[in-house]
Parts: C-alpha cells; sequence; structure tokens
C-alpha cells in the first residue's frame, strides 16, 4: 500500500515537467504559469517511552552485635580474727632472805671474861627463778582481698534497619516522522 502511495506521488511530481514539454505549453504566448505539485511537510516529533518503571526496594540491615567482657566481683573481701598464745618467759631474781647488818655478838674468853664485838653480817641473796609474762594474748585481723574475674557479655551495636530505595522509571525518546502540512497544487511561473 505504502509503496502504492509512492508511485502516485512520484507520477503527480513528475506531471509539471511533462506539461511543460507538452504542445500546449509551447505554444503559450505571453505571461504563462504552470500548475505543479507541492511535497508534503513533515516534522520530527520526540515523544517519551519509559524504558524501565519506577522500583520501590526495600533493604533490610539485620542488628549488629558484639561480644564485650567487663570485670566483675566473683568474691568479696572478708577479714577473720586469730588469736596468738600468751608468751611466757623465765627470769632470775635475787631475793634477799636475810638482811645484812651489824649485830652484837658476847663471846667469853679464857679467864671467863666477857666481849661484846659489833660484827657485820652480810645479807643472804637467794636467785630465784620466776615465770614472767613477755607478751600477752592478742587478736590479729587478717585480711582476704575480693576475688575478681571476666565475664563476657553479647551487646547490641547496632540496631536492625530498613531502608526503602526509590528508583524513579528511565524515560527514553521515541523519534517520529509526523505529517505537518499536506502537499498541494501551486501555479509556478514558467518560464
Amino acid at each position: 500500500m505504502f509503496q502504492r502511495i509512492l508511485h502516485v506521488a512520484a507520477a503527480l511530481v513528475a506531471l509539471p515537467v511533462v506539461l511543460a514539454s507538452s504542445p500546449v505549453s509551447a505554444g503559450c504566448h505571453g505571461e504563462c504559469y504552470d500548475q505543479v505539485r507541492t511535497r508534503d511537510a513533515y516534522a520530527t516529533v520526540a515523544r517519551p517511552v519509559v524504558v524501565a518503571p519506577a522500583q520501590t526496594e526495600v533493604v533490610h540491615s539485620p542488628a549488629v552485635y558484639a561480644t564485650v567482657a567487663r570485670t566483675v566481683e566473683v568474691a568479696p573481701a572478708r577479714a577473720y580474727h586469730s588469736y596468738t598464745a600468751p608468751v611466757y618467759g623465765t627470769v632470775r631474781r635475787d631475793v634477799v632472805v636475810a638482811s645484812g647488818g651489824y649485830s652484837w655478838q658476847h663471846t667469853r674468853g679464857l679467864l671467863g671474861r666477857q666481849r661484846l664485838c659489833k660484827v657485820y653480817t652480810p645479807p643472804v641473796v637467794r636467785s630465784v627463778h620466776q615465770t614472767v609474762l613477755v607478751e600477752p594474748a592478742r587478736r590479729v585481723t587478717h585480711v582476704v582481698p575480693a576475688v575478681y574475674g571476666t565475664q563476657h557479655r553479647t551487646v547490641q551495636v547496632q540496631a536492625a534497619s530498613r531502608q526503602v530505595i526509590y528508583r524513579p522509571a528511565v524515560v527514553g525518546y521515541q523519534h517520529h516522522a509526523v505529517l505537518v502540512r499536506r502537499g498541494g497544487y501551486q501555479w509556478v511561473h514558467s518560464h
């Protein structure tokens, strides 16, 4: 069909050439005009076409966890008491059993004569061993320090998230030839 239209259009375009060379036009005297066919006018029009539709994508990110270590008290510090026994020792001490001094002594001589003499008597001292308390019993406080250990614990570093990603439509353009004005006939001055 399209080829048939092209043949008809080609024939119409060639018509003025045939008419111009015909005997009728050859015998024209004065001012003469020939009727000629004008072409159709086309314009190129761009039409938007959706190449890819718009899309919405939801991206889920899981929560992020980490293991952290912390120092914890396993057993608290405590104190207990113990007692030491008293310490005794033996000491030597001189004790005066009889005090010395001067005394008068009576003596008789061979002839029966009495004599009174002042005589010094030294003191009588005896060494005595005695048990004495060197150190008394006492209470001793012992402190046991606290015991610490490491505890591992899982904690959330980042919460789970949901992200919506929107991708707009991809638009391309299709170009078409559109008939703007149909061709027609017009009179052209002949030479």
